[in-house]
């Protein structure tokens, strides 16, 4: 549903010449679903929405030392 909604995106890395991405975060509107569910409401009364993201520091770590090199992104790390 969140790929026919658009309520999912990705910040992906490429992690080798042929260009294969890897997601190192993702972005995602939950709309109404969880606010219905746990009775969060906004002051007028309506349904809020919510969402939320997500990141892997691995991921972003191995992205740098793919990017930059090993020794490049562990100086950056410092």
């Amino acid at each position: 549903m969140q790929q026919i909604k658009g309520l999912k995106v990705e910040l992906r890395a490429r992690m080798n010449v042929k260009g294969t991405p890897l997601a190192i975060s993702s972005f995602n509107r939950h709309e109404t679903f969880f606010s219905r569910r746990f009775g969060f409401r906004l002051e007028d009364g309506t349904d809020a929405y919510s969402g939320c993201v997500a990141f892997g520091l691995e991921r972003w770590a191995l992205a740098l030392a793919v990017t930059l090199g090993p020794k490049q992104a562990f100086t950056l790390a410092q």
